[in-house]
Parts: C-alpha cells; structure tokens; sequence
C-alpha cells in the first residue's frame, strides 16, 4: 500500500469519529451519545443511525476497484446513487461531502476544503436482510415468488448492450479476479489448485464464446445489479427490495442476465437453501418467458461456469477480508469462508450426467410437490428444472398465476400445444446439460412413449414415476388447494379415472397416500438405485 492511501485511511479514520460523535448531523433520529453501528466490507464502510445509514467508500486500489482518491469516490458514490435508485428508489437518498477547515475540524455544510464523499440512504431493519431473516426465519414460498418476480422484472426492464466494445470478455473477468488469488497462496489455498481453476475458466470460456454472442444478439446481455446476494435484498412493506449494485466495475455488472440471477443463486446453495434456489431458478425462467422459447433455454448450458465464476468472486472477497482483518476470530472465519468457497467454486466445474424424470398422476396426487421436493436432490447445481403443465398452459394462453383457467384452455388442441412445448424444453435443457422433471397427468400411452423418446434423443437416463393414490385422498388434496396453478376440480378427477388407461409397466409406481416427506423418501431411493 502506498503512502498516500495510508494518509487517506488515517483522515478517514478520523472521519468515521467525527461522523459517529456527530450523528445528529446526517441523521435526525439520532442522539450525541447515541451508539453508531459500522459494518466493514473489503471496499467500504457503513454507518449505522437509527434513522439513516451512510457508505464510505475506503481508500483502496485493487485490479477490480479504484477508490484511491476523494474524486475517484465522488464519481462512484453518484455512480451508486444512479445505478441503485432503479432498483430501491425508496432507500437512496443523497451524496453528502465531508469537508475539513483550517483549524481541523470536519462538516457537511462545505464550509473548508473537501475530502472526502459519502451516499447516504435510509435505515432499515438489519433483520429485514434476506441473509439474516433466512437464517433466522427461512424463507417462504410466497417470499421467493415474489423475489424470482422482482428480478425478472428488473431484467426485463434493464438496459440492452449490444455494442460489442461495452461487453466484457469472460477471459478478462477471470484475470481480474483471479490472478490476485496467487497472492493467497499458500496461506489460504493451494498455488496448483487456483492455476488449474483459472486455467478451466478460460478453456470454458473460450468453449461458449460462440453462444455467448448468439445471446448478445438475442438482447440478453444487459446491465444488471452485479451483486446479487442475500446480503444485498431486503424485505421491506413492498416486498424484497434489491440494493447495492455494484457501480465500480462495468465488467461485473454487464453481462448474460443469468450470470446476474447465479449470484444469489450460488449464494442460496451455499448457505443450504438448496430447495430455494431451484425455485428461484424455476419460476425465473418461466417469467422471463424462456420455457415458451426454447432456443433460450440453451443458455443453461452456461450455469456451472457461472456458478463457479460467482464462488469464485466470493472466494476473492473472503480472502481480501482475511488479510484486512485484525482479530483472530475474524481471521479464522474468513480463512474457513475463502477454503469452503474455493471448493465449491471447482465443485460446480465438476461433470454431472443430466437425467429426464417423469412424474405422472391424477389431479390431487401429489405429483406437482414431489417435483418440487425432488428437483434439488438432481445434479446439476442447483437441480433439476421442472416443467409443470399447469404453469406452462397458463403461460401459453396469457393467464396470470393462479385465476382458474377458461374451459378452452384445456380443449384438445390446447393440451397438445402444452404437451408438445413441454417436450421441446425438455430435450433443449437435457441437451444444454442440465436435468429435467416432467410434471404433468401423463396418463396417455402416447405421452408416455414421446418422454422416452425424448430421453433416448438427449442420451440421458430415464425414470417415470406414476404416483397411485386412493380418490378419496386425491379429492381431499384438491378440495384443501389454495393459490396453485391448477384449477382441477373434484369432477376433473372424476373424469380423469373413468379415462384412466393402463400403466406403463416400465414406469414405476410410488405410493403417494402418505405423508410428503414419506412420498419424498420413497422416491429418493428409487432414483439412487436406479442411478
């Protein structure tokens, strides 16, 4: 570190004391001898009212960050202020300036020569943190709904980039990131591992280029949030709220829209909600509309190198924090998050064979939970995608989530659209690496016959799965429903078993009058004996 950047880390110091003694000024709940609360990131420092909170940007040069100078923050503290407003307009406030006069001491009314800059925002709840009220809480269904539509829309609204010169190229990214983690060697991790990592970046890379311009020109690569992490979304009286872009780097922030969605995705994994992320990921394609087109279902090929890049950054950050770190304690749990984070950056580059799993049953079965259940337990991270017929035909006549269809949505015609869709996805993801569960009635030998097909096309490996369920159970199922995307009544189920035809008998039969989790459990050692 350079001298100057030590005499900017010592004013800032003595910054963060005048702010934290002096709170009143920028925060109009707080008191003189009110606590101030600092939260420390790599590249920043946050202060903590009752009321407001300010970033500081710390005077800090790094091959991804340049904040070495009180310019350099002013033009990315408006940067975030801009950037940030699009996707919390509620929670960004200002750009205040800290000033120093002759006799020394500081202000936010201009009064001296300025020295430094700072964004100021509203305080919220740390507990509103997607982060904190997972660990404490979970996170609902309705609650991942809503976040997997809030990104969706912040995609589909976000800035096109077209212009071959603004995009970066993944061989840069990696470099950026990644050189710097031969400095981390051998103290956190091994020389010959990271090498080799950076060395499988660029190869695949290199191997998805060409679909990578195939997006650029479909308009998929945008700019987006950089950033998105639980840490960076809270749950305010709207719903989740996604803040603190990334407004240092473009290279982080332009790019594939997936690559933006692997972030929390990488992120809900690590942290075991592994079923939250396949249902992000799952609701996420079907609003961005990709199930519909299946030619951009291809970009799933793409998902274990994003997931592995997004470690890999995270791995980055977690070592800078170890070597910025002072207590031990600190330092051993930085050291624990860069190893931990490293291993699963190379886990996720890792081949994993996709498989096409069926689940078939009448209305009430049970079919549509068990798939829900089962997608996180299918490799690849983070699991299966699910193609439900009920979300796909609802897709495919404009109908919202859960309003009970017109009759002519499920006319003969109508069904044979979704059936035929569901089988084009299928074999696009199965085909882009990734597995597939089929969630639909496919009681009709013809179906059943097309989704083998479809796996001896893909060639993958194949289970059907026919849930066998008492009526009266299945009645009571349907009857108890509320907010689902089927509207089958008990009259439907009447119909669907004087319809009933003969199982496959290549198909297997799973007793779903249990409980959800005996269900689970039942089909779970199926698949591994059969595996």
């Amino acid at each position: 570190m350079t001298g100057d950047l030590k005499r900017q880390q010592v004013l800032q110091s003595e910054i963060i004391r005048f702010l934290t003694d002096h709170a009143f000024l920028w925060d109009d709940e707080a008191r003189d001898a009110q606590n101030i609360d600092l939260v420390e990131t790599h590249g920043a420092t946050v202060l903590l009212g009752p009321g407001k909170a300010l970033k500081l940007k710390k005077p800090v040069l790094f091959d991804h960050m340049d904040f070495s100078s009180p310019k350099k923050r002013r033009f990315f503290c408006e940067r975030e202020l801009s950037f940030n407003r699009r996707g919390a307009p509620d929670l960004y406030d200002t750009l205040l300036t800290v000033s120093h006069t002759e006799n020394g001491t500081f202000n936010l009314i201009g009064e001296g020569i300025a020295v430094d800059y700072l964004v100021r925002m509203q305080r919220f709840n740390p507990d509103a943190q997607l982060d904190q009220l997972a660990a404490k809480a979970g996170l609902s269904d309705e609650l991942l709904d809503q976040l997997a539509d809030k990104i969706t829309s912040y995609h589909r609204t976000a800035d096109v980039v077209k212009d071959v010169s603004q995009i970066p190229l993944f061989s840069s990214v990696i470099d950026q990131n990644f050189i710097q983690m031969d400095d981390f060697c051998p103290e956190l991790l091994d020389l010959e591992e990271v090498r080799s990592f950076r060395d499988s970046l660029h190869k695949i890379a290199n191997s998805l280029s060409s679909l990578l311009e195939g997006r650029r020109l479909h308009g998929w690569i945008r700019r987006g949030h950089g950033d998105l992490h639980l840490q960076n979304i809270c749950l305010l009286e709207d719903g989740p709220v996604l803040f603190d872009a990334i407004e240092y780097q473009d290279d982080f922030v332009i790019g594939d829209v997936l690559y933006d969605l692997a972030f929390l995705l990488m992120d809900l994994w690590e942290r075991g909600f592994r079923n939250e992320a396949g249902r992000i990921l799952n609701r996420y394609l079907l609003k961005m509309g990709w199930i519909e087109k299946p030619e951009t279902l291809k970009a799933l090929r793409f998902l274990p190198f994003f997931l592995s890049m997004r470690a890999g950054i995270r791995t980055h950050v977690a070592a800078n924090r170890y070597f910025q770190s002072v207590l031990p304690e600190d330092k051993r749990r930085f050291k624990s998050k860069t190893r931990k984070l490293f291993t699963s950056a190379r886990f996720y580059l890792s081949s994993s064979s996709p498989r096409l799993i069926a689940i078939g049953g009448f209305s009430g079965s049970g079919k549509s939970t068990l798939a829900g259940q089962l997608a996180s337990h299918i490799t690849p991270a983070p699991g299966a995608i699910r193609l439900r017929s009920d979300e796909i035909r609802r897709r495919l006549i404009g109908w919202d989530d859960y309003t009970p269809m017109p009759q002519s949505a499920y006319a003969p015609a109508m069904s044979d659209k979704t059936y035929r869709l569901i089988e084009q996805s299928a074999l696009t993801i199965l085909q882009a690496g990734h597995s597939v569960i089929m969630d639909a009635v496919l009681d009709r030998p013809q179906d059943q016959a097309t989704i083998e097909q479809i796996a001896q096309t893909a060639g993958v490996s194949f289970q059907g799965i026919w849930l066998d369920v008492s009526k009266d159970i299945m009645a009571s199922r349907i009857e108890s429903r509320t907010k689902d995307a089927s509207d089958a009544t008990v009259s439907v189920l009447e119909q669907q078993l004087t319809k009933s035809h003969k199982k496959n008998e290549r198909w297997h039969i799973i007793d779903g009058n249990g409980t959800q989790d005996e269900t689970l459990k039942q089909t779970l050692k199926l698949l591994w004996n059969s595996s």
